[in-house]
């Protein structure tokens, strides 16, 4: 009987952790959705990627499980980074905490340098993809697929003409930026302030690391790949039927 009340006493107790714990990533990221509605740009802020012409290798985090080795062009718009600026990151992690990196644990510390929600962070897979360098929103052709940049400038390659890649406004005067571009500026800063559903967007360029244990909340280099551009999947190099790769995997 007292084992019984015991064994019960206990899972009672890793409930409760458990479910503390969850109240407590979930307040982390509510703060962090109001910093970035405050505009609080990182204090050490790091060179953001560009991308040169060509194809680039581009990453996926996502709970998404309808990707195919045979696409060959985006279904939906998502936001990506380049490769292999996470898999660098999330590797030294591994490497500096070799004891704490697994299953959920990573997957959680990979949603928060990100700038995602804990919730669903363990269904989370990795899918690359090859995609050509197509600026979209900017400039003559204005393209309404490709690759843009969700910062106060589209820009995705080098700027040759010295201004900053993400300027702390948007210059209004500026005739190549897209008024679509600045119709979904507009709409994805009313959508990601929001206490309810709302997400930590920087603005600057970089997603916002929520973790408490980071020394700034600067993540990694973000871009938005639009619906209907031509793309390739990488298989998994373990098994080239899937598209996806877990944490444990991508990270090692």
């Amino acid at each position: 009987m007292l084992k019984s009340i015991f064994r019960i006493t206990r899972i009672s107790l890793v409930v409760c952790l458990s479910h503390n714990a969850f109240a407590d990533t979930n307040t982390q990221y509510q703060h962090a959705v109001l910093q970035a509605a405050l505009h609080q740009a990182s204090t050490q802020p790091t060179a953001l990627t560009t991308i040169q012409d060509g194809k680039v290798k581009m990453v996926v985090y996502t709970t998404y499980d309808g990707y195919k080795i045979s696409d060959t062009t985006m279904g939906a718009t998502v936001w990506a980074t380049v490769a292999p600026d996470v898999k660098e990151a999330c590797a030294q992690y591994q490497w500096n905490n070799p004891n704490r990196t697994r299953s959920q644990k990573l997957n959680l510390w990979i949603a928060q340098l990100l700038g995602l929600p804990a919730t669903d962070a363990d269904k989370r897979r990795f899918v690359e993809i090859e995609v050509p360098t197509i600026q979209a929103y900017y400039g003559s052709a204005n393209s309404h697929i490709g690759i843009f940049r969700p910062c106060t400038d589209p820009r995705i390659t080098p700027h040759n003409d010295g201004s900053p890649i993400c300027p702390k406004l948007m210059d209004m005067n500026d005739p190549n930026i897209s008024p679509d571009f600045k119709t979904w500026f507009i709409n994805n800063s009313i959508n990601a302030y929001q206490t309810d559903n709302g997400a930590p967007w920087t603005e600057y360029g970089y997603t916002y690391n929520w973790n408490k244990s980071a020394n700034n909340n600067f993540g990694v280099s973000e871009f938005v790949i639009l619906k209907g551009t031509p793309m390739t999947v990488i298989p998994n190099q373990n098994d080239a039927t899937s598209a996806y790769t877990t944490a444990e995997e991508y990270c090692k």
